[in-house]
C-alpha cells in the first residue's frame, strides 16, 4: 500500500543538516516515519547510504526485531522494483549486521571490541536480574561487616546505624543502600554525583529557601497557594450578579483569596517570611436563609472547607520556623554522608566480586560505556569520535524513556549532537521507576526551533499529531482527559493544542460509540470502609454492560464492513489481574458470557523453574 505522508511527517522524513527531534503522538505513525526516513537515505540519488552506517537504538529487541522486518520487507519491494539496482540488494544484506537494537546491546558491542581498554575479561557474562540481586546482597553483607569491623573507614558509620538503621538488625539500613544505589545508576559518573550531594548537605544556609530540598518544598507550596487562590477567585467570579449570596459569602471568600495570594508572594522570600503570613484567615461566611441559587451556594461552601482543610496541611507542613529545621538537618548531617560513602563503598564490593567472576551486569554497560566514550569534563574521547565517525545518523526511538547516562552516549557517538534524530512523546513515559528522565525530551522540546520556523544547521523539533490509529469519540475523551489533569507539573508537559491528539484516519463515517465513564458505588459498613464484596459488585456490573452490548449488537467495524460485536471483540483490562480477575470470569460465566484469559501463563517461563 503507498504511503501518503501528512506535512508534518514529511517534514521529519526529509529534514537533513541538524539534530531533529520528532514529537509523535500515540498512533502517529512514527515507525513507518522511522522506516521510511531509513529508506529515503538508502535510496538517494545522489549519495546512497548503506544501512550499516545507521545507529538505530530501540527500546526492546522485540522493537529491534519489528524495525528491522519492515526495513527488510521495503528493501524487498525496492528490489522487486529495481531489480537491477546492485545498491539495494547490497543493503538487503547488510541489513542483517546493522546496528538497529537496544542501548544495552550497543554498549556490549562497543565493550567486547575495547574490552582491554575498559577493563574487562573479553568473554565477560551479562548478569541477569535475580543473579544480580544475589550478588548485591551478598557484598552489601561483605561491606557492612567490615564497616563494624573497622567504622572508621566510613565516616560516621556508626551514627547512621544507629539512627537510619536503629531496630533489632540493619535490614532498613541495607534497604536504603540498596535503593540509593539504584537511583544512582541513571547518573553517567554516580560517584560524581554522591559527592555533589555531600557538598550540598554541608553548604551554609541561613534559611531553609537557601537548600535544594527548602527551593523543591517552597515550589509545590507556591503552586498550591497558587491553585487554591484562583479557586476563591474562580467562586467570587461566580457568585457575581447574585446580590444575595455575593452579600453574604463575598466578603469571606475575597479575604482567603487575598490571603493566599499575600502568602505566594511571601513564599518568594523566603520559609520564614511565608510562615508569617499563615494561618491563612477563613472568615465566618455571613447567613443566607433562602439562596437564590442553591447549588452555587453548596459549591461555595464545599470548595471553600477543601480550601481550608488544603490551608490547614500547609501549616502542618511549616510548624517549625528555619532555624529549628535547619538544626535538625545539621544532626542529619553525619549520618546522611555516611550513607552516601557507605553506598559507594558497597558499589566498589560490589563492582570487585563482579570482576572477579567476569561479569557485568546491565548497568555497568552503560556506565562502562559512557567513560569510554566521555572524559571527566564529559567530552568525547578519541574512541566516542571515531565510533561517530562511523555513522551517518544516530536515531533514538522512544527518546523520552532515556535516562542520563544513556543520553549521555547518544551524545557522544553523534557528531557534535548534529546528526541525531529522536522520536518520542513525552506523555507516554512511564519508566521513571527505571530511571528515565522525560525532562531529558522537554529540554530539547523546549530548546529547538519548530521545523518551519528554524533557520540552517539549527536543530528543529517536528510534531506528529495525527492519530491513525483511533476513532473520534476515543481522541476526544482522551483529550477531554488528559486537557483536565495533565500539565508541567503532572506530566511533564501542557496539555493544550499542541499536545492533544488529532484525528487523522480517512474512510471513517463516525458510527461509533461514545466513551463512557461509568461510576460503581462501593458498599460501606458502619466505619465507612469498604468492604470485601467490592470487587464482586465491580465484576457484576461490568458483566451486565458486556451482556447488554452483546444483546443490543453493537456495531463492530471488521475490516471493510460493519457487524455486530461478538464476546471475542470485548476486552476487560485490570490492574491486577491475577488477583481480580477470577471475580470477573465468574461474573461472565454466570451470564452464559464465553471468556479467555492468562493469568499466571509465565511461571514456566522463569529461569529458576
Amino acid at each position: 500500500m503507498s504511503f501518503d505522508p501528512t506535512p508534518s511527517q514529511r517534514a521529519a522524513i526529509e529534514s537533513r543538516g541538524s539534530a531533529l527531534l520528532v514529537s509523535a503522538g500515540a498512533g502517529s505513525g512514527k515507525t513507518r516515519v522511522l522506516t521510511e526516513r531509513l529508506m529515503r537515505y538508502l535510496r538517494d540519488p545522489d549519495a546512497p547510504k548503506d544501512i550499516d552506517s545507521f545507529l538505530v537504538i530501540t527500546f526492546t529487541r522485540a522493537a529491534a526485531g519489528e524495525l528491522k522486518g519492515r526495513v527488510m520487507a521495503e528493501l524487498a519491494k525496492a528490489i522487486a522494483d529495481e531489480p537491477g539496482n546492485r545498491h539495494l540488494r547490497r543493503q538487503s544484506a547488510l541489513c542483517r549486521r546493522a546496528m538497529i537494537g537496544t542501548i544495552h546491546g550497543f554498549c556490549a558491542e562497543l565493550l567486547r571490541q575495547n574490552c582491554q581498554s575498559a577493563g574487562l575479561d573479553p568473554n565477560f557474562r551479562i548478569l541477569e536480574e535475580e543473579r544480580a540481586a544475589a550478588m548485591k546482597s551478598a557484598a552489601l553483607e561483605k561491606t557492612m561487616n567490615a564497616c563494624y569491623a573497622a567504622p572508621q573507614t566510613v565516616a560516621g558509620f556508626l551514627t547512621l546505624a544507629d539512627t537510619v538503621g536503629a531496630g533489632r538488625d540493619d535490614r532498613r539500613l541495607c534497604e536504603l543502600v540498596l535503593e540509593l544505589h539504584g537511583k544512582m545508576q541513571c547518573h553517567a559518573r554516580p560517584e560524581r554525583w554522591a559527592e555533589r550531594m555531600i557538598a550540598q548537605l554541608s553548604a551554609p544556609a541561613d534559611d531553609v529557601a537557601g537548600t535544594p530540598w527548602g527551593r523543591e518544598l517552597l515550589g509545590s507550596l507556591r503552586a498550591r497557594a497558587a491553585c487554591w487562590a484562583g479557586e476563591m477567585e474562580r467562586l467570587q467570579g461566580a457568585m457575581r450578579g447574585v446580590e444575595r449570596i455575593e452579600k453574604a459569602y463575598g466578603a469571606s471568600v475575597a479575604a482567603t483569596a487575598e490571603a493566599l495570594r499575600d502568602f505566594e508572594r511571601a513564599l518568594a522570600r523566603g520559609w520564614d517570611a511565608a510562615r508569617e503570613r499563615l494561618p491563612s484567615p477563613f472568615p465566618t461566611l455571613g447567613r443566607l436563609t433562602k439562596s437564590p441559587d442553591p447549588a452555587l451556594s453548596e459549591e461555595i461552601k464545599a470548595r471553600r472547607e477543601a480550601c481550608k482543610k488544603a490551608c490547614g496541611r500547609i501549616e502542618k507542613e511549616m510548624a517549625s520556623p528555619s532555624g529549628k529545621l535547619l538544626a535538625g538537618m545539621a544532626l542529619t548531617h553525619d549520618a546522611m554522608e555516611a550513607l552516601l560513602r557507605l553506598t559507594l563503598k558497597f558499589d566498589e564490593q560490589y563492582a570487585r566480586d563482579k570482576r572477579r567472576g567476569s561479569f557485568v551486569d546491565y548497568a555497568d554497560l552503560e556506565h562502562l560505556a559512557a567513560r569510554l566514550l566521555t572524559a571527566e569534563d564529559d567530552s568525547p574521547t578519541e574512541l566516542a569520535r571515531a565510533v561517530a565517525a562511523r555513522y551517518t545518523e544516530v536515531m533514538v526511538d522512544e527518546y523520552q524513556d532515556v535516562s542520563e547516562v544513556q543520553d549521555t552516549i547518544f551524545r557522544a557517538v553523534s557528531r557534535e549532537e548534529k546528526n541525531l534524530f529522536l522520536v518520542g512523546d513525552v506523555k507516554q513515559s512511564i519508566y521513571r521507576f527505571r530511571l528515565a528522565d522525560p525532562r531529558i525530551f522537554t529540554r530539547r522540546y523546549d530548546a529547538y526551533a519548530d521545523y518551519a520556523l528554524a533557520a540552517e544547521g539549527e536543530p528543529r523539533r517536528v510534531p506528529l499529531r495525527e492519530n491513525f490509529r483511533s476513532r473520534r469519540e476515543i481522541l476526544a475523551a482522551a483529550n477531554a482527559v488528559f486537557g483536565a489533569c495533565m500539565s508541567r507539573e503532572l506530566g511533564e508537559i501542557d496539555y493544550d493544542d499542541n499536545a492533544a491528539l488529532r484525528f487523522g484516519a480517512t474512510g471513517y463515517r463516525g458510527e461509533g460509540r461514545k466513551p463512557e465513564l461509568l461510576l460503581v458505588g462501593a458498599p460501606k459498613d458502619e466505619d465507612d470502609e469498604e468492604t470485601p464484596d467490592k470487587l464482586e459488585r465491580e465484576a457484576d456490573f461490568a458483566a451486565r454492560q458486556i451482556e447488554r452490548l452483546l444483546r443490543e449488537g453493537v456495531p463492530v467495524r471488521d475490516d471493510d464492513t460493519v457487524r455486530a460485536a461478538r464476546p471475542g471483540d470485548i476486552a476487560i483490562l485490570l490492574r491486577t489481574p491475577n488477583s481480580a480477575g477470577a471475580a470477573f470470569r465468574r461474573a461472565l460465566l454466570r451470564r452464559g458470557i464465553p471468556v479467555a484469559a492468562a493469568q499466571g501463563g509465565e511461571f514456566f517461563r522463569s529461569p529458576e523453574i
